[in-house]
């Protein structure tokens, strides 16, 4: 077999993990070793010391985000695990999603570590090591399953892609609440990994353990709903390229069938236990599948692993929209876009198809896996074209995208194939280099921010007129204040009203409050280019009880006004930078 890299590096990285190739024949009986490809065999001794070069790798890369907190959301559950323990387990833990094993793994950690930056830090990195490792082991199988000659460099490659993306910083530093999405896909790489056992052996143990991980991921987290498309795709294409492999009967039967029924049963219990068919954000946003969002949202999706587009010049705005006049959310533009990525892309595997069968359909299988973990999110938020934030919904599409992208240059560069992927791999560490000090800088916000409300926490009665929800679109206080304080401060704020949301991007941003009369206060952003945000979202004007609060056209000021009275007890601040800044409201 011809190799892509030099034999001399080849065998130095085999000497070290004391690599060999075990002789494995497919269905038909072909010896597969002895023919286009090998099957890599690691033993337990070479999988431990690949992982932990792999979590050792993670380690260096993050050395300096131990001690990162990202409070949102993530003290608010702590609480509720804190306070309802394994009974609340039976409730859900009133999530608002079905995720029992990843909860499981919450409250574990919660007994573990409690707050601690660093047992969360190095249970994210853990699970996300091992996702790496999964990778490299399906890559190795994967070769064998479409006959194409690969080997442990480019597994090995697809791995630390993965592992060094710049995309993969949300998951892994918002914790502990985002450690579902790396759970979950343990789980589901585990159930490609004992998918393609299966194929190969027809072992019933496999096809146990297949069924097990799926179930294990769907109650880990909800994005893994869209996976049993994956083993459809996987073994229509191998039979394709095997035609004497399992029979359709035995596909339907141990297959689709049971994927089915599992899917069944997980919408049925969500509706009985937890009263809705679609949980989380409910049945109008995840089943909107609209032309215009979904092709949108997909274009982004391949502009930002493609391209790496958040990470290009910033002149790139400039030129799409100023010189090319393009913009993504015109349905023109759409159909323009959409009508050309799929014309360029049935035209380059209508082309490898005609070069190398096995090749091409390995590429197919792997661009359709990454297309199929992609539809529980495509109508989701898309921030991460331009920022950090919603990076985590491409988590489970990237253990896909990275092995096609390894795959893909490997076969059209060839020799230079191994050039070509460790200089990407440069470019995701340096990329990755630069987005990490945002998390440091956001944490530190958050901490100084907390730290210095200290001598307000015995209030009776506050109003927080500019709460952080983000410091450069990394969370900061979304939905987190009262419960850090009540977490780490053991300081339960009496009656806290969080008038708006604010985005910070200096530790100079602050607001103008101008007293309009006794009742009401005109609040300004500072710059005033800045918008409000209310729960996650652009704020919109709302009534309570005791006040109304009504925002501009442009979303950059908004006035408060009390019906009645202010309240006695009543005590009103705004933030400045790290700092707050108390309003006299009589």
């Amino acid at each position: 077999m011809k190799e892509n890299f030099s034999e001399t590096k080849q065998n130095n990285l085999y000497n070290i993990l004391h690599l060999h190739v075990t002789p494995t024949t497919d269905l038909s009986g072909t010896n597969i070793a002895a023919g286009t490809t090998s099957l890599f065999s690691l033993n337990r001794r070479q999988k431990s010391i690949t992982f932990f070069f792999l979590f050792l790798t993670s380690l260096l890369v993050y050395r300096n985000c131990y001690d990162i907190r990202i409070p949102t959301d993530s003290f608010s559950f702590l609480l509720i695990v804190k306070n309802y323990g394994v009974s609340g387990l039976l409730h859900n833990y009133y999530s608002i999603g079905l995720a029992l094993v990843a909860d499981t793994v919450f409250l574990l950690g919660y007994n573990l570590f409690g707050s601690s930056t660093i047992g969360w830090f190095l249970s994210a990195m853990f699970f996300h090591s091992l996702n790496a490792l999964l990778i490299l082991l399906i890559s190795l199988r994967l070769f064998v399953s479409f006959s194409v000659p690969g080997n442990f460099t480019l597994a090995l490659f697809a791995a630390l892609l993965f592992l060094l993306s710049p995309y993969q910083t949300e998951v892994l530093l918002w914790t502990p609440r985002i450690i579902n999405y790396v759970i979950a896909g343990t789980f589901i790489l585990l159930s490609v990994y004992y998918m393609i056992k299966y194929s190969q052996n027809e072992k019933r143990t496999d096809l146990i353990l297949f069924h097990v991980s799926f179930i294990l991921a769907t109650l880990s987290f909800e994005t893994s709903l869209s996976f049993p498309a994956i083993p459809a795709c996987y073994f229509i294409l191998y039979r394709f390229i095997h035609r004497q492999s399992l029979k359709i009967k035995n596909i339907l039967l141990n297959i689709v069938l049971p994927q089915a029924i599992i899917l069944f049963m997980y919408f049925l219990t969500c509706k009985l236990w937890l009263g809705n068919w679609i949980l989380h954000y409910g049945a109008k946003i995840h089943l909107d599948f609209s032309f215009s969002l979904a092709m949108g949202n997909t274009i982004k999706y391949l502009a930002k692993f493609f391209l790496l587009y958040r990470y290009l010049p910033a002149s790139r705005h400039e030129f799409l929209h100023d010189i090319l006049h393009t913009d993504i959310s015109n349905n023109y533009t759409i159909w323009l876009f959409a009508v050309a990525t799929i014309s360029l892309t049935g035209f380059l595997f209508y082309r490898s198809f005609s070069i190398n069968k096995q090749n091409a359909t390995l590429l197919l299988f792997l661009f359709l896996a990454f297309l199929i973990m992609l539809i529980p999110v495509i109508n989701l938020d898309t921030t991460f074209l331009g920022a950090v934030f919603s990076d985590r919904y491409g988590y489970l599409p990237s253990t896909f995208f990275y092995l096609f992208l390894s795959v893909f240059i490997y076969l059209l560069f060839k020799k230079a194939g191994g050039y070509v992927c460790a200089g990407l791999l440069i470019v995701n560490f340096v990329c990755l280099s630069a987005t990490i000090p945002l998390w440091n800088e956001a944490s530190d916000y958050s901490k100084r921010l907390i730290h210095n409300f200290i001598p307000h926490m015995s209030e009776q009665n506050i109003y927080v007129l500019n709460m952080p929800d983000n410091y450069n679109w990394i969370m900061t206080y979304r939905n987190g204040f009262a419960s850090t304080s009540e977490f780490i401060y053991e300081k339960k704020l009496k009656h806290l009203n969080e008038i708006s949301g604010f985005y910070m991007t200096s530790p100079g941003d602050s607001v103008k409050v101008t007293r309009n009369d006794s009742l009401s206060f005109l609040v300004e952003s500072m710059p005033a280019r800045k918008s409000f945000l209310s729960k996650g979202t652009w704020a919109k004007s709302y009534e309570t009880d005791s006040y109304s609060v009504s925002f501009s056209e442009n979303l950059s000021s908004f006035t408060i006004t009390f019906k009645d009275k202010i309240p006695d007890n009543a005590a009103m601040f705004y933030v400045a930078g790290d700092q707050w800044r108390k309003v006299k409201v009589r």
